[in-house]
């Protein structure tokens, strides 16, 4: 990777030579602060799992602690104090609504590797938001300090080309936040929305002087032997040269986990004639060139981010950083994985097709979401290797792949559909070939690819149709010995059996292809052996929940799971355990999902507005408890509980901040026996609202004292005498626009009775037996035209 000029080489060569620690190796409570870090930092033994965020309550013994206005001054003045001394707590207050603390010029966090390294958290409380007022950045983190910062919003920040050019205080990216010199930093559930880093070109006839490769991250620049934790938060809308959202460069390490990517983007070219700019990088949202230890990514979704070159996602390259000069740094070798991608989705990712360039050189190659590479292999740089697993890349613009991957890799249970293939020019002016979903270059020494699905990927209707197009995987004859292919469903529509699904068969079996009213046996084999070309029978669903109906394949190809086994045709009963992945009708994005390190399910992708339908039979009616097991590390919301058209009323889901630590939340309701259709309606803001692992229906002893609430626990209904002999009233703590328009007797065992008529406000029981009965009240607002109900329990004398 180039330098900018010689005189920026020089620069950054002398940062390298003045680290003298990577910050996060002051392990040990040197003081208070840094257990902040420690004890919430990732887990390299459930490495995937997310850590809780710091309560705001933390009180170690001698933590300092310091509550201020949302003032910058006050800020300011709090970060240099515990940076100086020992680090500790910021938090705010007359924060009872939102309170935007507007930047001129960035806050220094700055201390010297001869002290004690500190750690410093600033709580924004999700009612703080940093604005950099389209001039300022917001923080420049320096050497040996941890930064911590949680429920915080960073927008309209900005590193301005004369701070850039300023080489008395060298500033090489970071829009809204630049970290260098082995500090840390910690984000978590910080929202970054449209920061950005700016460019320029030279002066025609000059020397180059305009921006280069290395300043970007608009949001974040890690630089030199920092390391960083992105944890539940929200990139959207911002804009550099390369790296859009955030940009690295020699770090000692990188975790995301639960995040979003949304709309970020690079304006990388180079230009034709007119100057001479040479930024031949891109990667919409993440760009990492060098790091010491494994770029780790979770459960994160990247959506509609673009790039002219390269990447509209995610470049990330793997050498030595260097030491002195020379490339005998660390760096993550084939004994472990350099790059890690599990349970993420790329979709909608596009080319930004030089928009705004001036003069752009278009022959440059744009592959499509994720470029892995790594340069010549020497005494000091064996290569590196990547695994993706349980990932789905939809609807994604390429020029030649959604993946190109230049060093090993491992690819599994992941999907390729929809892929958008693109007609770009080379630079002798022809259009670029060598294209399909998966392009398998010849650089990588092997590769891997299992379980994973290949659904109604088309080539460009104005491609040629020969063996320099594939729809799903594309290589260049010879290249298919490196490679390995097993377990995988090759699917699509397009009938020309001179487009191939696989340009030449790959080692391997237990793969299945299949075209919709073609004659397979016309298409080569996607494998040397063991290739089933009959209909796997793909339910798409909503693309990310696809399964497999009836079909005679191997159990769990493609990685899918069979729709038998989500959409049962028998009745579930109840009392009982429902698997809240056994639905028969489901609504929205909400899907099925994997519960990492089990071979369990669970219901994942909710959003506000979904439901699911479950075919139900009640065996004895009665009155019922309902533990449902939730985990949320996303919004959070309300679980709406019908049964056919009755509303048995709702809990809450609150957040606790993880997605597969299930709580059980409960709700008492009274159940008909009989065959059913069980509803739960999914309510709450935008985002992902919870997962659901099950459904647990329990009955109760209805002869015990009970009192069945409505959506609103304050608001009850309670009757006057109770127990009673004949005649009875009610009271109730409704407001005047709630009236009770039914009411229903049911047996203890939930067979109903009669319907009772109440005249002047009173109720006839006096011709029932003695004996223990439920009464169950429809309720409706007047206002809302809502209904809900109520069960309270009647004792008859």
């Amino acid at each position: 990777m180039k330098k900018i000029t010689t005189i920026i080489s020089i620069i950054l060569l002398c940062v390298n030579f003045s680290i003298a620690q990577v910050v996060t190796q002051c392990n040990g409570v040197i003081n208070p602060s840094n257990r902040l870090w420690q004890d919430f930092t990732q887990d390299l033994q459930q490495p995937g799992m997310l850590p809780a965020p710091i309560p705001i309550d933390i009180d170690y013994a001698g933590l300092v602690k310091k509550v201020i206005n949302p003032d910058y001054t006050e800020l300011k003045n709090a970060i240099e104090n515990l940076t100086a001394n020992e680090g500790g707590v910021i938090s705010f207050k007359n924060i009872a609504s939102n309170k935007t603390i507007f930047f001129d010029e960035p806050i220094e966090i700055n201390n010297s590797p001869s002290r004690p390294c500190v750690t410093i958290l600033i709580e924004g409380a999700n009612k703080v938001t940093f604005d950099g007022g389209k001039s300022s950045s917001v923080f420049v983190i320096r050497k040996s300090v941890k930064v911590i910062i949680q429920n915080t919003i960073f927008q309209d920040a900005r590193l301005k080309r004369e701070i850039i050019q300023n080489r008395q205080n060298f500033r090489v990216g970071g829009g809204a936040i630049e970290i260098t010199a082995g500090a840390a930093l910690r984000v978590y559930s910080c929202t970054f929305a449209d920061n950005t880093v700016d460019e320029w070109d030279d002066i025609p006839g000059g020397g180059y002087t305009g921006v280069g490769e290395n300043q970007n991250g608009a949001a974040i620049r890690f630089n030199y032997h920092t390391t960083g934790e992105i944890f539940k938060c929200k990139f959207l809308n911002n804009k550099a040269v390369t790296g859009g959202a955030i940009g690295a460069t020699s770090i000692n390490k990188l975790t995301i986990m639960d995040s979003s990517f949304d709309k970020n983007i690079s304006t990388s070219y180079n230009t034709k004639n007119s100057t001479k700019r040479r930024i031949p990088e891109g990667a919409g949202a993440l760009r990492v060139d060098r790091t010491a230890k494994p770029l780790e990514i979770y459960r994160t979704h990247f959506k509609e981010n673009a790039a002219n070159l390269k990447a509209s996602v995610m470049e990330v390259f793997i050498r030595p950083l260097r030491d002195n000069g020379t490339e005998t740094g660390p760096y993550p070798n084939l004994s472990q994985f350099a790059l890690i991608i599990d349970d993420c989705i790329f979709e909608n990712n596009k080319y930004y097709n030089f928009e705004g360039a001036n003069d752009p050189e278009r022959g440059d190659f744009f592959a499509g979401c994720l470029l892995f590479h790594g340069g010549r292999l020497d005494a000091n740089f064996n290569g590196a290797k990547m695994k993706i697993t349980n990932s789905k890349f939809i609807g994604n613009e390429i020029g030649e792949s959604n993946i190109r991957a230049l060093m090993e890799f491992e690819i599994s249970n992941s999907l390729f559909a929809n892929t958008k293939v693109l007609r770009i020019k080379d630079k002798n002016g022809k259009f670029r070939i060598g294209k399909g979903a998966l392009m398998l270059r010849g650089e990588p020494n092997k590769g891997a690819i299992n379980n994973c699905t290949f659904y109604n990927n088309e080539p460009h209707p104005q491609d040629p149709k020969n063996q320099s197009i594939a729809s799903d995987i594309h290589f260049w004859n010879g290249t298919q010995e490196k490679y390995t292919l097993n377990n995988s469903i090759f699917y699509r529509s397009n009938k020309n059996n001179r487009i191939k699904q696989v340009s030449h068969p790959i080692a391997g079996s237990g793969n299945n292809q299949f075209i919709p009213g073609a004659d397979m046996s016309l298409f080569s084999n996607v494998s040397t052996s063991s290739v089933d070309k009959t209909d796997p029978n793909i339910i798409p669903n909503s693309i990310t929940d696809m399964c497999l109906g009836q079909n005679t394949l191997i159990q769990g190809i493609g990685g899918l799971d069979d729709c038998d086994t989500i959409n049962p045709s028998s009745f579930l009963e109840i009392p009982g355990t429902i698997q809240a992945e056994s639905f028969t009708t489901k609504n929205g994005s909400v899907g099925i999902a994997r519960i990492p390190g089990t071979s369990r399910k669970n219901l994942g992708f909710i959003r506000n507005g979904d439901y699911v339908e479950y075919e139900v039979k009640v065996n004895t009616g009665g009155i019922y408890k309902i533990d449902a097991y939730v985990s949320s590390n996303g919004v959070g919301g309300t679980l709406h509980f019908f049964m056919n058209t009755d509303n048995l009323g709702a809990v809450n889901a609150t957040v606790n901040n993880a997605w597969h630590s299930y709580i059980k939340i409960s709700k008492e309701v009274i159940l008909n026996a009989g065959i059913q259709k069980l509803k739960l309606n999914f309510e709450g803001d935008n985002g992902y609202l919870y997962n659901i692992d099950r459904l647990m229906f329990s009955k109760i002893d209805a002869s015990r004292n009970i009192s069945i609430e409505t959506n609103n626990t304050t608001e009850k209904i309670t009757l006057h005498p109770n127990p009673t002999s004949g005649f009875f009233d009610i009271a109730s703590t409704y407001n005047t626009d709630v009236t009770i328009k039914n009411v229903d007797l049911y047996s203890i065992h939930g067979n109903l009775i009669k319907n009772l008529q109440s005249t002047a406000s009173n109720y006839d029981v006096k011709n029932i037996p003695k004996g223990v009965y439920i009464l169950r009240f429809t309720i409706e607002n007047t206002v809302t035209q809502e209904k809900s109900a109520q069960v309270v329990k009647l004792v008859k004398e």
